[in-house]
């Protein structure tokens, strides 16, 4: 099975690859650079890949090179989003920060064109849920996974045995989780901006819907 997970840069979709990279002798590009798009590979075998939101590379592009089976859109509050992007060197890399929020609305607009739809704050409070969302698209997941024990160096060895052609080729790293775990504490919505800030002019659609979870199902610990 293929998996695509595509998500913001500082989104945590890193994690996610990660984590469902725990499966045994699959490959997995856990975090392919912004300047690329998702590698055509050969052959069969499992295999989950995490591309981000940018103004170069549509999201039809990356399914036309991967084939995957399912393709998931992995979402974070825009303005927790911003906040870590902004500290980042790439943070304009392969577009401005603002115009990456403006293509993550429009992405989000377009929801309906992906298989699943998956939350951060979701998968840092309830990892077990997300593991469940995943196994009913196929992708059998196990509790072990949250141990996050397989190392990035076996990772990759079984991505340069399965797929030489793209040792060399493709830039992508293992992503930047947090002390090997999952925590709530990284959510960090308790101090949001009223509506009309910034990011919520760049990713209007996305902030409101946020604000409707957050005041309709009182989720992840806010609002409560």
């Amino acid at each position: 099975m293929r998996l695509l997970i595509y998500g913001m840069q500082s989104s945590g979709a890193s994690t996610l690859a990660f984590l469902l990279a725990q499966k045994e002798r699959c490959a997995a590009f856990v975090d392919i650079w912004a300047p690329y798009a998702a590698p055509s590979l050969q052959g069969e075998g499992d295999v989950v890949a995490k591309v981000v939101i940018t103004t170069a590379f549509p999201i039809a592009l990356h399914r036309e090179r991967l084939q995957p089976d399912c393709t998931i859109l992995f979402l974070r509050h825009p303005e927790v989003n911003y906040r870590s992007l902004a500290t980042k060197v790439y943070r304009h890399h392969c577009g401005l920060l603002e115009e990456k929020f403006a293509v993550l609305d429009a992405v989000f607009k377009a929801r309906h064109e992906y298989d699943a739809i998956l939350y951060y704050e979701d998968m840092v409070s309830n990892p077990r849920a997300t593991l469940t969302a995943i196994t009913q698209l196929g992708w059998s997941c196990s509790a072990d996974f949250l141990r996050l024990e397989r190392k990035p160096a076996d990772i990759m060895q079984v991505n340069e045995d399965r797929y030489p052609e793209v040792v060399g080729r493709l830039e992508y790293g293992m992503g930047n989780y947090h002390g090997r775990q999952l925590s709530q504490g990284f959510a960090h919505l308790q101090d949001l901006p009223e509506p009309g800030q910034e990011v919520c002019r760049w990713c209007p659609a996305l902030t409101e819907h946020y604000h409707e979870l957050i005041r309709t199902q009182q989720r992840w610990g806010v609002g409560t």
